[in-house]
């Protein structure tokens, strides 16, 4: 009798909670207009002023019954105009964060951002259903923290297709055929540079070819300005990343590891030889997929991180006799110092993955529930087949029939549509350069991205590429979704400041033999790295790992 009685208490509880939990979260009434205002860094928005204008916002306005406001801060100008709305206390009602300064959680304890979780299931069943996919774990860690807050709805969300990089490692192989008159061997017995080994049979090919050139300005191989790669490029094969890193669950700093001393005294043997750019530390100024652009594309350079669009013959100059065969190469392996594989470490493409930050949107404290409410319905639209189609491609059909600025640009039929066969095609105009997709899909809104097509349509010579950048995985990379407390990421920030730049002047002396490299001053390094906050960094980050598997 007692646990019926306590059965009917509870029941009574649950339902007199019933109507206040109603009145705390109201249906969408969307017949009543919403008018709401963002703030959204801008694109280069060729045929309109703001994204309001878009025809994927116009669609949506219409679908919904609102309208926004974009604030649309100039170029190289968002993380102040970002940083003066929030010093200003008049928040936007919807804010894309991904050039503010602050994580999500420093704009939630500050009053700034509002927790979304306790309303994503009502408001956003397709979004709750994709983060709750286990095909989706990667996401749903990325946007939920430790004590189960979600404060964004990425931008970014996929649809499970392969990431295909834009860039990695690239050598000259038509170098190679020349000067092996077609019979190029490789020590390791494979087509392709695999090994050091490898990797010194190929660059003493280039020195040779570069010294009878006569060119007066020439490089083997260009190292950026620190010394190595912080994505992991090179540095890999040795056995480390360049920068956070974990290895059995154990969290580490790759630059201050025992196989980061065998990659220093390599790099250091091949300075030396004349393998390394001579003056590779003075280009301070060079963006590390761009290495001295001159040397890059005149021809007098050897192996260098190049692009999709340098790959196979694109670099060539046929008309100065410039023939390049630019082909992709991975991480060279330290089989000297026992390495059968490289660390797995793709730092690069791991920064394309979903994020809490980069492409987020948040609610502030700003904005009424009902615009709340509304924001979240059309948003949520964005993440099932149909908006999602529309969010990475555009219209098609009857809406790109009906839209004024599709049938302008002459896309009646639309940016894309599928014919008797039901294959995927696109209007040729949106991919020649006629055309700037940008604006004419939903780019940068919230939503999820059917990239299946894209990938359908991938040139060949950029997945054989892929292939051999992503050919040892990530498995040993920090997740880059792993972020600490608001306490925590300051700490680490601090000290990043102070031993990253004792970090970069050291690895340089090293390799240009300014610094003695010994086991002894190696230590000494390592040493004094810890103590400007290395060894603390790593029990911080330690501690986020592990909340963030425990998720």
């Amino acid at each position: 009798m007692k646990k019926l009685l306590s059965l009917v208490l509870a029941v009574m509880l649950v339902l007199s909670a019933m109507p206040a939990l109603a009145d705390d979260m109201p249906a969408d009434d969307l017949t009543k207009h919403r008018s709401m205002t963002a703030f959204l860094a801008v694109d280069d928005y060729r045929y309109f002023g703001t994204k309001d204008q878009s025809p994927v916002m116009q669609y949506l306005m219409e679908k919904y019954n609102f309208s926004i406001e974009f604030q649309h801060p100039v170029t190289n100008g968002e993380t102040e105009a970002f940083n003066n709305m929030l010093g200003s206390g008049f928040y936007t009602d919807l804010m894309e964060i991904t050039y503010s300064t602050q994580t999500p959680a420093n704009l939630y304890e500050d009053g700034v951002i509002i927790d979304l979780a306790p309303y994503i299931e009502t408001y956003m069943p397709n979004y709750y259903a994709y983060l709750n996919d286990p095909a989706n774990i990667k996401v749903k860690q990325a946007m939920y923290d430790d004590q189960g807050h979600c404060f964004t709805i990425t931008t970014e969300a996929g649809d499970g297709t392969p990431y295909v990089g834009w860039g990695g490692m690239v050598y000259r192989r038509d170098i190679l055929e020349t000067m092996t008159g077609g019979n190029v061997a490789f020590p390791s017995g494979n087509d392709e540079p695999i090994t050091v080994a490898d990797w010194e049979y190929m660059l003493e090919l280039m020195k040779q070819y570069f010294t009878a050139s006569g060119l007066p300005d020439t490089a083997c191989l260009m190292l950026p300005w620190q010394g190595y790669f912080p994505t992991g490029e090179l540095v890999a094969g040795f056995g480390c990343s360049g920068g956070w890193q974990v290895k059995d669950g154990v969290v580490s700093y790759g630059t201050t590891t025992p196989e980061f001393y065998n990659y220093l005294v390599k790099m250091h043997e091949w300075y030396e030889k004349g393998y390394i750019y001579q003056d590779f530390a003075s280009r301070v100024n060079d963006l590390f997929f761009q290495p001295n652009p001159a040397l890059v594309y005149g021809g007098s350079a050897g192996v260098f991180f190049g692009g999709n669009w340098q790959l196979a013959g694109k670099m060539s100059i046929p008309e100065y006799g410039l023939n390049m065969d630019v082909r992709a190469a991975s991480a060279p392996v330290d089989e000297a110092n026992g390495q059968t594989t490289a660390f797995p470490t793709l730092a690069l493409y791991a920064a394309s993955g979903v994020t809490s930050t980069a492409g987020a949107w948040c609610v502030s404290t700003s904005c009424s529930k009902e615009n709340m409410i509304r924001f979240m319905t059309w948003a949520d639209f964005l993440f099932t087949d149909e908006g999602a189609m529309m969010k990475k491609h555009g219209f098609t059909g009857e809406l790109a029939a009906a839209d004024p600025l599709y049938v302008e640009l002459g896309l009646e039929k639309g940016t894309y549509w599928f014919d008797e066969n039901g294959e995927f095609q696109v209007d040729p105009k949106t991919t020649d350069g006629s055309l700037e997709m940008t604006g004419l899909n939903g780019n940068r809104l919230p939503g999820r991205n059917i990239n299946k097509y894209e990938y359908e349509r991938t040139e060949q010579v950029w997945l054989d590429a892929n292939a051999v950048w992503t050919r040892y995985g990530d498995a040993g990379d920090f997740p880059v979704s792993a972020v600490g407390t608001a306490k925590e990421e300051a700490e680490l920030a601090d000290y990043y400041a102070t031993f990253n730049d004792y970090q970069n002047s050291m690895v340089v002396k090293f390799i240009m033999g300014t610094e003695e490299l010994t086991p002894e001053s190696y230590a000494a390094y390592v040493e004094q790295m810890n103590k400007f906050g290395v060894e603390e960094s790593i029990k911080i980050k330690q501690a986020i790992y592990d909340r963030f598997m425990a998720r």
